[in-house]
């Protein structure tokens, strides 16, 4: 975006054509067939006049005709409007922009304390406080109706953190209506003819039905060409999109937003870039105060959409040229509709070429697309997002409306071709106009899927073995990991009867110290073999050693034991120095070959300087010096970046893989039957108890626990296999991302032994009832002594 266009005005010498207006009383209405809209309003101003043109129907069910004061539902088109009335009070020093939501809204809350406590009014007008805001809440036709709705935010969740990126929040509009109506005293539809309305002597642009009904009223109608099933929206989204406006009134709006005075005495503030958009391809590049902003032909275009029950509305402002444009449907296709409409009415008034909406590449681009695929939730819809066997890296989305939407918004499938590595386009049946989604991925959190201005993140896909979703299991692992601020991925299974149970099960994660599971196992193998002599003796000198503090790590001088002690120092400590001595005397190679036969082709393997050299690098920190006063130095953000902690950048396993690792190890699969069992000795020798363990722990002895966990930068993880009395044996592996870095997380530790306990006590009630009381025990392992 070029701040200088609007100073410049690229096209002040060049002599505005004179257009044909005439032709658009029947130009429209041959759009509109073509485009299979029942009816339309178009309004401009071009050269000091205001040229308004309808056709067709306001409800086919009726046939009532479009007239010039028929009123539309302008739908999110609203919140320019809002976002004005907000800029009008901070013009006047009642609020400013970075005043935090809290100070004007005593008892304001969402779901995040942290989010509740930072979100100002500019996050609420550009979309960037991260509330999952599609809450489309009824909250009664009173004027408390904003009041109460603000209330129930408390329970929305962060898509993201605040300022952290741009998702389309509606809710975060409703709240700055409620923030209007502290500043002004009045409720928000009194705010606005006040604010707005008055002043511009604008007299067909109402908020409630009983007001709307006055006049000629448009009816939403869906893809078949009939009436919707109900009008509108509830009084409680008021400022986020219940306007009713002629296209005139919506066009003399727009005007004032030309015009210092008029309304802002600086309306061209709100047009001032906040955000860039993290998907480009949805209607514009950036966000200003309100406003969506991008350039055509080198002209800044301010604008916004709106959408509400069947009803469609688009205003455009194209400050340097002084033209302003609004357009209203009320069904069909309405998105290629306005395309056309705007195309061909900027090309005759200014020779200008509105830029082409994204569509697929000439030449079909190959991406990997098993990332993608997946469930992504947010108030208001769910996305569900699979393989399409149709072609080479196409994916299929569908979309479902959730809550109070459901049998309001219609449910889509969009079959998915690839742009570049990240970016797809899908259309309708029989529509001609892409709309692109892009999908990214967040080594800090999860991943998100942009489309419709939306950021949705992909939940942790919960499933059974029969691919059933089981609900309450799924809720109860969700709000452990959600209770505890956490992102986690779980996969656990029967050993015994193969049912399992998976959060994320397939998403790749970063280990940290699970990786020395293999190499216990290779190890075990040699030693079984007598390639190793367990009792050999060998030397953990300094170079092994990387300050981790943890058993020989932690040691001032040389120290010197046998093979066998350092696989148990590795496995009951994790001691790096011992690991990493142990690693030097198997060999990276043989044990990154062991990795891959037991299924963990991308777990990390390597001695210490081969792991970390890289991560000291990438931080541009000195390996030889004193890392611990280095780091101290290395802001969180750049830690948090590093490709080690991006299990999509870096060596990785996912929770199913490690499962399997364990299973491979208690079923004798892992080696021969005396290294699984020494495997197994070791991993029961864990020293740690605090997490997966701890969720067991009012059966105390009545079950066996062997476990490994792994620490890391904002990373707490642990495997384990859970053995019952009864001959039952659980593997299970949990894998947390947490809000902070380092030192101890209670919460996220007790997350662990909880979602362990969780899934475990799924899988036992899953299990057949014994044959009879003696055929539990039979099954029991009879183990190396402990």
């Amino acid at each position: 975006m070029n701040p200088d266009l609007e100073r410049r005005g690229p096209a002040a010498s060049r002599p505005a054509p004179r257009p044909d207006t005439d032709r658009w009383a029947t130009r429209l209405a041959e759009l509109a067939a073509a485009c299979e809209v029942p009816g339309a309003s178009l309004a401009f101003a071009h050269g000091g006049r205001v040229h308004t043109y309808v056709t067709g129907v306001l409800n086919t069910a009726t046939g009532a005709p479009v007239r010039p004061d028929s009123l539309f539902q302008i739908g999110s088109v609203t919140k320019v409007w809002t976002a004005t009335q907000l800029m009008l009070l901070v013009e006047r020093g009642a609020v400013a922009l970075d005043t935090r939501v809290v100070d004007v809204l005593p008892g304001f809350a969402v779901g995040d304390p942290d989010a509740t406590a930072r979100i100002t009014l500019r996050h609420l007008l550009t979309h960037t406080s991260g509330i999952d805001g599609d809450l489309f809440l009824d909250t009664g036709r009173g004027d408390d109706c904003l009041e109460r709705y603000v209330a129930a935010c408390a329970e929305l969740d962060q898509t993201f953190p605040v300022g952290d990126s741009h998702s389309y929040c509606n809710s975060g509009f409703v709240i700055a209506g409620r923030v209007i109506e502290r500043l002004t005293g009045t409720v928000w539809d009194r705010a606005l003819r006040e604010q707005i309305c008055e002043p511009l002597g604008l007299t067909h642009t109402w908020t409630l039905p009983e007001d709307v009904l006055r006049f000629g009223a448009a009816m939403g109608h869906g893809a078949s060409g009939a009436p919707a099933p109900a009008w509108g929206l509830p009084r409680s989204v008021g400022p986020a999109g219940l306007i009713c406006a002629t296209a005139a009134d919506v066009v003399a709006f727009g005007r004032a937003h030309l015009t210092p005075g008029a309304l802002l005495a600086d309306p061209a503030a709100m047009r001032r870039p906040q955000v860039d958009l993290p998907n480009p391809h949805d209607g514009g590049s950036q966000w200003g105060i309100g406003w969506c902003l991008d350039e055509w032909d080198g002209h800044q275009v301010a604008s916004h959409t709106g959408d509400t029950i069947g009803q469609h509305a688009a205003l455009w402002l194209l400050p340097d040229l002084g033209t302003v444009v609004a357009l209203l449907v009320d069904g069909g296709r309405d998105a290629e509709f306005q395309h056309r409409v705007i195309t061909e009415l900027l090309a005759e008034l200014h020779e200008l070429t509105v830029s082409e909406p994204i569509a697929p590449p000439a030449r079909p681009v190959r991406v990997d697309t098993a990332a993608f695929t997946g469930v992504y939730e947010r108030a208001g819809s769910r996305i569900h997002v699979t393989r399409d066997e149709g072609g080479e890296g196409l994916l299929r989305m569908r979309t479902e409306p959730t809550g109070i939407l459901v049998g309001l918004a219609p449910t889509r499938t969009l079959t998915l071709t690839p742009v570049n590595a990240t970016t797809f386009v899908g259309r309708d049946e029989d529509d001609p106009m892409w709309r692109a989604v892009v999908f990214e991925h967040r080594a800090d959190g999860p991943s998100y899927l942009h489309y419709s201005g939306r950021a949705t993140p992909k939940s942790p896909t919960v499933y059974g073995t029969s691919g059933t979703h089981p609900e309450p299991v799924g809720e109860a692992l969700a709000a452990v990991f959600r209770e505890a601020g956490v992102t986690g991925f779980l996969h656990a299974v029967d050993l015994g009867t193969g049912e399992e149970i998976g959060v994320g099960a397939d998403e790749p994660v970063t280990v940290a110290s699970i990786r020395k599971i293999p190499a216990a196992v290779a190890y075990a193998r040699q030693a079984a073999a007598g390639v190793l002599d367990r009792a050999a003796r060998h030397t953990v000198t300094a170079v092994n050693r990387e300050g981790g503090g943890i058993g020989t790590d932690s040691c001032l001088h040389d120290v010197t034991m046998s093979v066998r002690d350092l696989a148990f120092f590795m496995m009951s400590m994790s001691d790096n120095a011992a690991t990493d001595k142990l690693m030097e005397i198997l060999g990276t190679e043989h044990v990154r070959t062991v990795a891959q036969e037991l299924g963990c082709p991308r777990i990390p393997v390597g001695r210490y300087r081969e792991l970390w050299d890289p991560v000291w690098a990438e931080l541009g920190l000195d390996a030889d010096g004193d890392l611990d006063a280095q780091l101290d130095a290395v802001g969180e953000d750049r830690i948090r970046n590093l490709a080690m902690l991006d299990p999509r950048r870096s060596a990785s396993a996912t929770p199913r893989e490690i499962t399997g690792l364990l299973a491979a190890i208690w079923q004798d699969r892992a080696g021969p039957a005396e290294a699984c069992a020494e495997v197994r000795d070791l991993m029961s020798r864990q020293l740690s108890q605090h997490r997966l363990v701890a969720g067991f722990g009012d059966l105390g002895d009545a079950v066996r626990i062997a476990a490994k966990n792994g620490s890391l930068w904002g990373v707490l993880n642990e495997a384990a296999v859970v053995e019952y009395p009864d001959g039952g044996r659980y593997a299970v592996a949990v894998f947390l991302r947490t809000r902070t870095l380092g030192g101890r997380d209670p919460a996220a530790d007790d997350a662990i032994g909880r979602a362990a306990r969780t899934a475990v006590d799924h899988l036992r009630r899953a299990r057949p009832a014994p044959a009879s009381s003696s055929s539990s025990s039979s099954s029991s392992r009879k183990e190396t002594p402990r």
